[in-house]
C-alpha cells in the first residue's frame, strides 16, 4: 500500500519502521492446540518483543497461527521473528508434536508504510477472531488484546498480579523463559501475562484519535480484509528460502527416483516418472491418444548441451508428439 492523495487528503507516511508479523496457518496442524499452548503463545510474543527491543501494538493468537503489529528497527523485528520461530519449534518438540512441523514454522514480516495501512492492519488483527468464527465481540476473545482501547486505564492496569512479586526461579517456571521481564508487568490466575501490561495501547489510541474513529474502522470492509489476506499469502510464498526449496526438490527426487537430484536419474527413470504427471496435468485440456506416451511421450525434464536438447523426443518442450510444444517457453 502506498501514499495516496485524494482531494487534498494525504495518507501520511509513517515515521519509523512498523510491521505486520504473522505465521503461516497452513504450514502446521494445530500450532496452539490446548489452553497451555495458547498461554505459551500469548506469553511468547511479549517476551520476544521485550528481548529484542520491539514495541507491540496489537496481537492475536489463533489455533493455527498468530498475528502481531509491531514497531522497532527492522533488524530487531527480524531478530524477534527468529526468536519466536525458534521458541515455537522447540515448544512443538517439547509437547510431542514434532511431526506437525516437518518443514518448520513459516513466519513472515510485512512492512507498513502509511497511517491508513497501519490502522487497517491493526483492525485486521483485532478482528481476526471474528473472521475465524468467534461469535462475540473481538474484545471478548481471550487470546487477543482484550478490552484495553479507549477504556479507564487506571482500572484496567490494576488487574492481575505483578511479576515483581515472583522469585527468579518462579518466573522461569511460569513463563518458560530466562529473559528478565519487567517487574511491573502483570499476569492472571492462569499464568498469562496481561496484554495491557505490554501493548502500546496509548500509541494505538493516538493513531485513531477518538473512539468514534476507532469504531468506524472496526467496521472494516471485506475487500480490505481480502487485500490483506492476499498480501499475507504472497509474502509467505516469497519468504520460502532457497534452502527450503532445495530441500523440497531433493525430497521429490528421492520419492520419484530414490536419488538426491534429477541429474542422477537415468533417462528411463525420468521418462517413467514424467509420463503420469504429464497425462494428469493435461488430460482435461488435450485429446490424448489411448496409447500416448508408451513409446515416444514427453517427460518433464529438459536437458540442454549447447543448442541441442539431449532428451530429444522425450522432452516436454521439444517433443513433436507433445501438443503443447509450440506454446511452451
Amino acid at each position: 500500500m502506498t501514499t495516496q492523495s485524494i482531494n487534498g487528503w494525504i495518507d501520511k507516511p509513517l515515521e519509523g519502521f512498523y510491521a505486520h508479523i504473522y505465521s503461516n496457518g497452513h504450514s502446521v496442524k494445530n500450532l496452539f492446540e490446548t489452553e497451555e499452548d495458547r498461554i505459551f503463545g500469548m506469553n511468547l510474543l511479549p517476551i520476544a518483543a521485550h528481548a529484542c527491543d520491539v514495541s507491540l501494538l496489537m496481537i492475536q493468537v489463533m489455533g493455527t497461527h498468530f498475528h502481531e503489529i509491531v514497531r522497532g528497527r527492522p533488524e530487531d523485528c527480524e531478530r524477534m521473528r527468529r526468536f519466536i520461530k525458534r521458541q515455537l519449534e522447540t515448544w512443538m518438540k517439547k509437547t510431542g508434536r514434532k511431526e506437525y512441523i516437518p518443514k518448520g514454522i513459516d513466519i513472515s514480516i510485512d512492512g507498513i508504510e502509511t497511517e491508513t495501512e497501519l490502522k487497517n492492519k491493526i483492525i485486521y488483527v483485532y478482528r481476526n477472531s471474528i473472521a475465524a468464527g468467534f461469535p462475540q465481540a473481538p474484545w471478548r476473545y481471550r487470546w487477543g488484546p482484550g478490552d484495553i482501547l479507549f477504556v479507564d486505564h487506571n482500572v484496567t492496569e490494576s488487574y492481575g498480579t505483578c511479576i515483581g512479586s515472583l522469585s527468579v526461579r518462579q518466573r522461569k517456571a511460569m513463563f518458560n523463559t530466562k529473559v528478565q521481564l519487567p517487574s511491573d508487568w502483570r499476569y492472571d490466575d492462569s499464568g498469562m501475562i496481561i496484554p495491557h501490561s505490554y501493548l502500546n495501547w496509548d500509541v494505538v489510541e493516538r493513531l485513531f484519535m477518538s473512539i468514534r474513529a476507532f469504531l468506524a474502522f472496526l467496521h472494516q470492509k471485506k475487500d480490505i480484509e481480502a487485500q490483506i489476506d492476499r498480501e499475507s499469502s504472497n509474502s509467505l510464498l516469497q519468504d520460502r528460502s532457497d534452502k527450503a526449496l532445495r530441500d523440497e526438490a531433493r525430497e521429490l527426487c528421492r520419492s520419484l527416483f530414490r536419488r538426491d537430484s534429477v541429474c542422477k536419474a537415468s533417462m528411463d527413470e525420468r521418462y517413467s516418472a514424467g509420463i503420469p504427471s504429464a497425462k494428469q496435468a493435461w488430460t482435461n485440456a488435450w485429446p490424448w491418444p489411448r496409447n500416448y506416451g508408451e513409446t515416444t511421450g514427453p517427460i518433464l525434464f529438459h536437458s540442454w548441451q549447447g543448442s541441442r536438447c539431449l532428451t530429444k523426443s522425450y522432452c516436454l518442450r521439444c517433443s513433436a508428439a507433445n501438443p503443447m510444444a509450440e506454446s511452451l517457453p
